[in-house]
């Protein structure tokens, strides 16, 4: 497991030009999804930097960052009806944007194929209606 500093996760695109793929994940284990779709980041070439409040054993390849230092894990918090941490990730997101030159991708996205992006802002849509997603998103 390589850690880095908040410091050293990069500002600017890579040395192979890539922009850095950055996520979270709260908990104590990954489980198998999030394993494989970070492992398919890293073989299409990305860094990858997983923030976390734990200590995780990750796939060869992904550099983990302590989340406290960007976010203190006494900020978390859940969703009072449903136990969600989805709000919370989107603040951490929103953190993580501002402070990094960064792709974010929600860590249950799996990758088939790297991105080409011509614009400096990126959002997904879905279904039908298109409703605009924030599991993969840049916004410098």
């Amino acid at each position: 497991m390589s850690h880095v500093s908040v410091d050293d996760a990069h500002w600017e695109p890579g040395e192979n030009g890539v922009v850095p793929i950055h996520t979270l994940w709260i908990g104590e284990v990954l489980g198998p999804i999030e394993r494989l779709c970070l492992i398919s980041w890293v073989r299409l070439g990305y860094e990858v930097v997983l923030h976390s409040y734990a200590d995780l054993q990750v796939p060869a390849g992904v550099k983990t960052v302590d989340a406290s230092l960007l976010l203190s894990a006494d900020k978390i918090f859940r969703n009072e009806r449903n136990g969600s941490l989805a709000v919370f990730s989107d603040v951490y997101r929103a953190l993580i944007l501002k402070r990094f030159f960064a792709i974010w991708l929600d860590i249950d996205i799996f990758l088939v194929r790297r991105f080409d992006f011509s614009a400096p802002n990126i959002l997904a849509m879905e279904g039908g209606d298109r409703t605009v997603v924030s599991g993969p998103c840049r916004m410098p």
